[in-house]
């Protein structure tokens, strides 16, 4: 999830949520639409207002729609999606794990631009029905709107197709190279370096618009190169965590977890935890133990939310995560799997169980650490 964004509803389950720089690139979009129908159009200010308005939110229900057609594949691949957010460059769908077939990356990939393509057809077809059946200047505006919004998803659709990693196009290209070749990291380098290319030839062009336009060319050419900063950069951050992710498929969950426990009685003070365990043994993490049974875990991560003045009122049972509400790590899971786990459960570790009982905590600390030692290591 990026961050320093707003929940402002809920679809099918997954938080619709916005960006700070999102209110940026709408009253960009919005003040570009005001003058637009401005030249073209012989309207009062507060019609120019209204369409511009109107043509804005429809913009952005468009890219949110594009991104629901993600999410919904996705589901039917039961990847599960967090949320949607929509930014300053469009809008991304989080999911908490990368598709694991090439089919399923494809399918996923393909149906954003088929959608933004459905929808630029839709605001045509209404366009010719606005054209035929509004009069007066409602006969001329409204067509006029839906005309723009039809081809703004069109460019859309195209600008997506592009085959650079992590547009759309770029997914499906690396979708293709890891059904020829089954090997996916593989196929997301080359991916990758197609997004790099596209970038460099974005940056050429906003560069053209300078040259060329030195008035003019000024909007256009820095959206342009923004847009292939960040277009080289996403790319770049892609792949590395595709190496993450290839690095914990290669490792198991019991060769990363913490073996040495220590477990704590559910009635204890979280005073004395502090005081009596975490400082003097320097320990993240604990078992929690009901009549020597586990029942849950608690880390320093829980610890931190209880104020200072309530460490004697409350006990370990208060603040523990139960593991009834951790799914279950083997040993033998991989450690992508462990990370899931923690990503779904905001938790800083997870019990690992063999036989009923708890044999381990998997860590976040100590992944991080590890794939950090793998990385100075110099292996990949």
């Amino acid at each position: 999830m990026i961050s320093g964004s707003l929940r402002v509803t809920r679809i099918a389950g997954i938080d619709i949520r916005v960006h700070v720089s999102w209110f940026l690139i709408a009253a960009l979009f919005f003040y570009l639409n005001f003058e637009t129908f401005s030249f073209d159009l012989p309207l009062i200010p507060s019609e120019r207002i209204v369409l511009a308005a109107a043509t804005t939110l429809l913009f952005f229900a468009s890219v949110l729609l594009h991104e629901l057609s993600h999410s919904i594949v996705a589901r039917r691949f039961r990847l599960p999606v967090h949320s949607i957010t929509l930014f300053l460059f469009g809008g991304v769908s989080n999911l908490r794990r990368e598709p694991d077939t090439a089919r399923a990356e494809f399918l996923m990939a393909a149906v954003g631009p088929f959608t933004s393509f459905v929808l630029s057809g839709s605001f045509w077809l209404l366009r010719e029905v606005a054209r035929q059946t509004l009069v007066g200047i409602p006969g001329e505006a409204v067509p006029y709107m839906l005309e723009q919004l039809s081809f703004i998803n069109l460019a859309l659709g195209v600008f997506n197709l592009l085959p650079g990693f992590p547009l759309d196009g770029g997914r499906v290209l690396r979708s293709a190279l890891w059904a020829l070749r089954r090997d996916r990291r593989w196929a997301t380098r080359v991916a990758t370096r197609g997004g790099q290319a596209v970038a460099g030839l974005l940056a050429l062009w906003g560069i053209y618009q300078f040259v060329t336009d030195p008035r003019g060319g000024v909007l256009g050419g820095t959206w342009t190169l923004l847009i292939a900063f960040f277009l080289f950069n996403a790319a770049s951050a892609s792949y590395r965590q595709e190496q993450f992710e290839d690095s914990l498929r290669r490792v198991n969950v019991g060769t990363l977890m913490t073996r040495d426990l220590v477990s704590v009685p559910v009635d204890m003070e979280v005073e004395s935890l502090i005081g009596s365990y975490v400082l003097p043994m320097r320990a993240r993490s604990f078992v929690v133990e009901r009549d020597g049974r586990p029942i849950g875990v608690v880390s320093l991560a829980d610890l931190r939310r209880v104020p200072r003045d309530q460490w004697r009122s409350r006990r370990v049972g208060d603040v523990m995560l139960s593991l009834e509400k951790v799914p279950a790590l083997q040993p033998n899971d991989d450690a992508r799997r462990g990370m899931d786990v923690l990503s779904r459960t905001e938790s800083g570790e997870a019990p690992v169980m063999d036989d009923g009982r708890v044999v381990g905590l998997f860590e976040r600390d100590v992944v991080f650490e590890y794939l950090r030692m793998r990385d100075e290591l110099g292996l990949r």
